[in-house]
């Protein structure tokens, strides 16, 4: 709690920055901030803009545009389970200073190749189907409590709920989670916040929103906080301290001049090497 009344002191004294030092230090005025937000909800609709006016709004943002928020993420396994895999680590960031560096994870994952439909043999057998019970914001698939417009007509169909275990260990039980993107008026870059929720909608604990960070980054360059704009919630934040200069890298090994209009795809692409189970949209490549 220290700490974070000493960085409020700071960042209440740090004058907003009003010169653009985008491309030579990977940091944002807040009309750049609103620039780079503007793009990434116009180009994937399940961000958006949050308004605050309350005292916790920010006077040099728009009053309906103080964060970014994108609802309902699933997140399907744990990040423990991702280190189990072969994943190659790539440093995006390092200094003489910072042996360590910035660590993106698991940058050799590949989406697995969907065959022509051409190709595919019509005669050869069905594989076994494993069902799984997935609950997202209250909804379960994979139970009886789809909408019946969606049910199966076909009187000798079986129940999925008389298929699905609820206590069998190999279901995935789906977490949830709300991401918001604040302006740090301090470091001058986006901050990422984090407020998961278990299959049944109930909040998680700290420990719990650990278990989906990487072991890279978990109780290190994530910590738990107050929201600075959602008041009476405590969320992950990733801490912002190195995220300039991990952009900055990012934008000189890119083939094509990135634009401020680009910075928000630079920048979740990589805190997705922080949170890799957690499948928030940010798909268009910085390059179109």
């Amino acid at each position: 709690m220290a700490m974070n009344f000493i960085k409020g002191v700071a960042e209440y004294w740090t004058p907003v920055l009003s010169t653009s030092q985008f491309l030579e230090k990977g940091v944002l005025t807040p009309e750049e901030f609103v620039i780079a937000g503007d793009e990434l909800v116009r180009r994937c609709p399940s961000w958006a803009w949050g308004t605050d006016t309350s005292r916790t709004a920010r006077p040099f943002l728009p009053t309906d545009k103080q964060y970014l928020i994108t609802r309902n993420v699933p997140s399907m396994r744990r990040a423990d389970a991702y280190a189990m895999e072969s994943a190659a680590e790539e440093v995006l960031e390092q200094t003489d200073a910072d042996a360590d560096g910035w660590v993106a994870t698991h940058t050799d994952r590949v989406e697995q190749d969907i065959p022509d439909i051409a190709a595919l043999d019509l005669n050869a057998p069905e594989p076994d189907i494993q069902v799984y019970e997935v609950s997202v914001a209250g909804a379960t698939v994979g139970g009886s409590s789809l909408s019946p417009r969606v049910q199966e007509d076909d009187p000798y169909a079986l129940d999925a709920c008389e298929i699905v275990d609820a206590t069998n260990v190999n279901v995935i039980r789906t977490r949830t989670y709300d991401l918001t993107i604040s302006y740090d008026k301090y470091y001058q870059t986006p901050r990422m916040w984090l407020f998961g929720y278990d299959e049944n909608r109930n909040p998680l604990s700290p420990e719990q929103v650990m278990e989906d960070i990487s072991s890279d980054h978990a109780h290190k360059t994530v910590t738990v906080e107050s929201h600075p704009h959602i008041t009476g919630i405590s969320c992950a934040s990733i801490h912002p301290c190195k995220h300039a200069s991990v952009v900055k890298t990012m934008m000189r090994s890119s083939p094509v001049e990135v634009t401020v209009s680009s910075y928000m795809f630079l920048f979740l692409k990589f805190i997705q090497g922080v949170i890799p189970t957690i499948e928030y949209d940010f798909t268009p490549d910085v390059n179109e």
